[in-house]
């Protein structure tokens, strides 16, 4: 199993509890959409990066947060040497482009990725935190969402090329407020569905926007069209959900994961219907999608 590892990380395992017998003094402790987590590393300098990235409202976490300790080999792998963006999971490792880590335990995982807030920081995010928001019944898509001056939030889904960040643009060029144009965080709370920005890496339009909630009002999967039309009789809302997941990595679920999502999507298709939206490259299509009832 483990050769499905490239082969410069691979170099890494035989020797990795001596990586992690060094002392990680520094720690710095994060909720990230109500995850707590604390990054052991041994560099202050880090910790003082972590500290300056998240808002002061996410430095503080309930209970007994996930440990991470961090390290970064100096005579490690090359980061950018490895080409293959898949997650790929081999025993205790997994491995991406630019991190490797082992699970110790269900709440405990050893981390070799390089010491910046960048790619290997994100991607381990995007591995870990998907998984965990399970637990609260929430699930990281691949959307886009705008937002009204009524605070109403607008979700779009779609494949690749479909148009997700263009009609966001165009709803922003409209009047619309951007919350997201890559992936967003969506979840069920009293039969009503809302839409959080995921704080995983992608780009933020608003500070303001950091850890608030939105109601949804609207679904759609798009299609770019020369008109606007909207089909309201969808009976593949499962199928436009599970296509539009983003870093929820099926291989390291296991049933009891399986029967969770798919539970969490039953309570979505109760809340909220996804209509088709055929849209044209014109900036009325904000006025459009408000005007839907």
């Amino acid at each position: 199993m483990l050769d499905l590892i490239p082969q410069n990380r691979q170099e890494l395992i035989p020797n990795w509890p001596t990586y992690f017998n060094r002392k990680l003094n520094h720690e710095h402790n994060v909720s990230i959409h109500g995850v707590s987590i604390q990054f052991r590393v041994s560099e202050a300098k880090l910790t003082e990066e972590l500290k300056n990235f998240f808002p002061k409202t996410w430095q503080r976490v309930q209970g007994s947060p996930i440990v991470i300790d961090w390290v970064s080999p100096k005579n490690g792998a090359d980061w950018d040497n490895v080409i293959d963006p898949n997650c790929i999971f081999a025993e205790d490792y997994v491995s991406q482009r630019d991190f490797l880590t082992r699970q110790v335990s269900k709440s405990h995982y050893q981390l070799m990725a390089p010491y910046k807030i960048d790619d290997g920081f994100f991607n381990f995010l995007r591995f870990l935190i998907p998984g965990e928001l399970l637990n609260e019944g929430k699930i990281l898509f691949h959307s886009s969402c705008v937002v009204n001056k009524q605070g109403e939030a607008f979700v779009f889904f779609g494949p690749s090329g479909a148009g997700k960040t263009t009609i966001a643009q165009l709803c922003q060029s409209a009047g619309g407020n951007i919350l997201g144009d890559d992936m967003n965080l969506i979840y069920v709370q009293q039969g009503k569905l809302f839409v959080e920005a995921a704080t995983v890496g992608q780009r933020f339009f608003s500070i303001n926007n950091f850890g608030k909630r939105y109601p949804v009002k609207k679904l759609f999967w798009i299609k770019k069209s020369s008109h606007f039309s909207v089909d309201f009789s969808v009976e593949n809302t499962l199928s436009i959900y599970l296509s539009s997941f983003a870093n929820l990595f099926w291989n390291g679920l296991g049933e009891e994961g399986y029967q969770q999502v798919f539970r969490i999507l039953q309570e979505f298709r109760k809340a909220k219907a996804v209509n088709v939206l055929n849209f044209a490259k014109e900036e009325r299509v904000w006025g459009y999608v408000q005007g839907i009832k």
